[in-house]
């Protein structure tokens, strides 16, 4: 016979019951009696369907971020990783940025002022007015622009949204 262990305790209506086989809570009566599912039972790895799994699942790859290299665990840190991307892709969508919003944020990245970009730009005057959407890019623009500062190109090439 195995040592067996069980803890309740009373906590106004609630009870919270410790045993070996988990954490179990009750509220009420006897009639009003629920239990929590436990880890192993509600983590099973599965296609994310709405905001409470994916909810279940990021608390799940949080869980699993100390994962020893090449062990079991960090295996399913790697599945559960995949299934939390899929579902923000289908359902948290980044859109790219606009291309005035990606100059700026490039110029904020390299420390750039608006007069440090002329040289991508056939005339001084052309940056300010671009920056300020009273110019579209031109093509030689996108392709100084890419080229020079490694904005990639698809981005460069949307319609701006002023």
């Amino acid at each position: 016979m195995g040592l067996y262990y069980r803890k309740s305790v009373n906590l106004g209506p609630f009870r919270v019951n410790l045993s070996k086989s988990g954490i179990g809570y009750s509220v009420g009566g006897r009639s009003m009696t629920k239990s929590m599912p436990q880890p192993s039972e509600v983590m099973k790895p599965k296609i994310l369907k709405t905001e409470a799994e994916y909810s279940a699942a990021l608390a799940k790859v949080e869980s699993l971020m100390d994962a020893n290299p090449g062990s079991k665990q960090e295996e399913e840190l790697e599945l559960w990783s995949l299934l939390v991307e899929r579902y923000e892709q289908e359902h948290h969508p980044i859109d790219f940025p606009g291309p005035i919003e990606a100059i700026r944020f490039r110029m904020e990245q390299e420390g750039l002022r608006q007069k440090d970009l002329a040289k991508y730009f056939p005339g001084k005057n052309r940056v300010s007015e671009v920056l300020n959407h009273k110019r579209p890019l031109s093509l030689g623009m996108i392709r100084s622009l890419h080229h020079g500062l490694g904005i990639p190109a698809h981005v460069l090439l949307q319609e701006c949204t002023a």
